[in-house]
């Protein structure tokens, strides 16, 4: 991480540290904890719908991140280590499109192949560059970057499998045929450089007669700047064309292949982006905190106040800050801890209730009492050392008896 992106980190530390400050003082005084509570039937509903959009705007900021700068932002080192890889895999496939349109005009001008049969391959392989060069300008994130790795290898595959036979039947048997072909891989070269540069922002089919005019000037200029003496005039074009690889189909395919295989591993190392991740945290908890601060937010106090009509619980300072920091962790703590406080407060509510049961023998604490009155007719209950018994006989009673059950 650059120490640029250090600065972001710290200043983000820092602004959550003055938040959680700020909001301690300003609900210091108890009448603005008071005037700031939301509705406790509300609360809950309020923390998960915030923490919610607290996910989504991160989630839309980090798009609109990712189309700038890529998804390896803020590790601007991975950053530039990945184009640098991209650079290299584009490199590795200009010498299949180069050779292939330099074979399709040498075997034009020996008349081995017609006009229109020349112009079709011509376009498909400018056509395949265009896509090849929308795709490398466009590869900023992991799945982009894919998708170019995926086009460039179909490209080399179709490239091989259209322009072997054109490469091999290439005749370069005698120096004027070699000095024919050297111009037209240097016509071949520029012509891409210039259709890929397009200073006027042209458009076929005048890009490609402007960019093939501009081959033709190279190739004058590189012909005219070749030794006049035969022997070292022929000895250049053979090292030339030696070291434009033209023909080693074999050779190429393994350079292309090394760079896609470099340019993938290194997408498999580098799937998640520590950097992001630690932003979208302080991002979030600096959100989180803010939302609670303005709504006075207590999501402990929300629980208490659950199903409650009186002597609702206050909001506190401490559940105001922990409620800001929870909601800025995301939409799935959130609910965790939501969960995990009615829960325990139905655990608690449970354990206060009365545990005497009808009939129990037992301790009178925690007994229910009930008192009824008895007929006159009915015998009369006597308690006995012994335990409860019942007489036969009536007697008279001056008032009526209680019965006490436990």
């Amino acid at each position: 991480m650059s120490k640029g992106n250090r600065a972001i980190v710290i200043a983000f530390v820092l602004a959550i540290l003055l938040e959680i400050g700020v909001t301690a003082w300003w609900y210091s005084g108890q009448n603005r904890l008071a005037s700031m509570k939301i509705d406790p039937a509300s609360a809950l509903l309020v923390i998960t719908t915030a923490s919610v959009a607290i996910e989504r705007a991160i989630e839309y900021f980090w798009t609109v991140v990712e189309m700038k700068w890529g998804n390896f932002w803020p590790l601007t080192a991975i950053t530039a280590h990945a184009n640098l890889l991209t650079d290299q895999l584009g490199k590795s496939i200009d010498p299949f499109i180069v050779h292939a349109n330099a074979a399709v005009t040498s075997l034009q001008n020996a008349g081995k192949l017609g006009e229109g049969d020349a112009k079709k391959l011509g376009d498909f392989l400018n056509t395949t560059d265009d896509q090849l060069q929308a795709l490398k300008k466009s590869a900023t994130g992991n799945q982009r970057i894919a998708s170019y790795m995926s086009a460039a290898s179909a490209a080399v595959n179709s490239i091989n499998a259209q322009y072997c036979g054109a490469l091999a039947a290439v005749d370069t048997s005698s120096p004027a045929e070699k000095l024919a072909l050297a111009q037209n891989v240097v016509k071949a070269q520029v012509a891409l450089e210039k259709r890929r540069e397009n200073p006027s922002g042209l458009q076929d089919p005048a890009l490609d007669t402007w960019a093939q005019s501009e081959g033709d000037k190279a190739a004058t200029a590189w012909t005219g700047a070749l030794p006049q003496d035969p022997a070292a005039r022929a000895s250049f074009i053979e090292s030339y064309l030696r070291s434009s690889g033209f023909g080693k189909v074999g050779t190429m395919s393994e350079i292309a292949g090394t760079a896609l295989s470099g340019l993938g591993d290194f997408l498999g190392t580098f799937k998640d982006n520590p950097g992001r991740r630690l932003l979208s945290i302080q991002i979030g908890l600096l959100a989180g905190l803010l939302v609670a601060a303005i709504g006075g937010l207590d999501v402990i106090a929300g629980v208490q106040n659950q199903g409650a009509t009186t002597a609702l619980a206050p909001a506190t300072i401490g559940g105001i800050i922990f409620t800001g920091l929870l909601m800025g962790l995301g939409s799935s703590p959130t609910h965790e801890v939501i969960s995990t406080l009615q829960q325990y407060k139905q655990q608690s509510k449970a354990a206060g209730a009365p545990t005497g049961t009808f009939g129990d023998s037992g301790s009178d604490a925690g007994a229910a009492t009930h008192f009824v009155a008895v007929p006159e007719a009915l015998s009369r209950v006597v308690r006995s050392s012994g335990g409860d018994q019942v007489t036969g006989s009536p007697i008279d009673i001056q008032s009526p008896l209680t019965l006490r059950f436990r």
